[in-house]
C-alpha cells in the first residue's frame, strides 16, 4: 500500500518507497501537496518529444489464485496522450493493458471495450480483481463495478512480474496531469 503524504514534496528520485521505480524518459513525475486535504499525491506529467511516456513501476510478489489491484486517480487538463492505469507483465514477459483512459474521457478495458466515463478534476478509485487461473478480471470505480469477467489476452495464471502506471500516445499539445494515490497490488 503506498500513499505519498511522508514524501518530500518534488521529484521522487528513481525509487518511491523502494517499491515503485521511476522512469522519467524526459517528463515530470513529482510529488505534489493537496492544499484541500493537507495530503499528497503522485502527479505525471508528460510531454510531448519525450523518450517516452513517464511511468512508476512496481514488481510483483507471486500473488495468491485472486488478487486486487487499486489506488486513486484524477485527471486534470486530459488532452493530448492515454493514461494507462493497469498495465501487468506476466512471467512470460508479455504486457497487457487491463484499464486505460482514452482522448474523450473514457475507461477502456483489455479489449478495448467503453466501461464507463471520467470526468476531469475529481477523484476516482479503480479496483481491478484479478482471476489469475481464469486470466480474467473485474472493474469496479468507486467500489460500482462497471465490468465483470473481462478475459484477458494474455496467460495470468503463471505470475506476474510487475505493475505499472504509464502515460503513452503522448501527442503534440499534451497537457495531461495524472494524480495517483494510494497504490496497492
Amino acid at each position: 500500500y503506498t500513499h505519498f503524504d511522508e514524501q518530500a514534496d518534488g521529484y521522487p528520485g528513481s525509487s518511491i518507497d523502494e517499491i515503485w521505480n521511476v522512469e522519467l524518459n524526459g517528463n515530470l513525475i513529482e510529488i505534489a501537496p493537496d492544499k484541500e486535504k493537507m495530503g499528497k499525491y503522485l502527479c505525471i506529467k508528460p510531454s510531448y518529444g519525450s523518450k517516452g511516456g513517464p511511468y512508476i513501476q512496481q514488481s510483483t510478489v507471486n500473488p495468491s489464485d485472486n488478487y486486487v489491484v487499486e489506488g486513486n486517480f484524477m485527471l486534470k487538463n486530459h488532452k493530448g496522450c492515454v493514461p494507462k492505469l493497469i498495465i501487468l507483465r506476466n512471467k512470460d514477459n508479455k504486457n497487457i493493458v487491463l484499464l486505460s483512459i482514452d482522448e474523450t474521457g473514457n475507461l477502456i478495458d483489455s479489449n478495448g471495450r467503453v466501461l464507463c466515463e471520467i470526468s476531469e478534476d475529481r477523484f476516482y478509485k479503480f479496483s481491478a480483481v484479478i482471476y489469475r487461473n481464469e486470466s480474467e478480471y473485474d472493474v469496479y470505480i468507486n467500489e460500482r463495478c462497471v465490468g465483470r469477467g473481462i478475459k484477458t489476452s494474455v496467460d495470468l495464471s503463471a505470475g506476474l512480474n510487475h505493475w505499472r502506471i504509464q502515460a503513452s500516445e503522448i501527442k503534440k499539445g499534451c497537457t495531461t496531469e495524472l494524480f495517483l494515490d494510494n497504490l496497492s497490488i
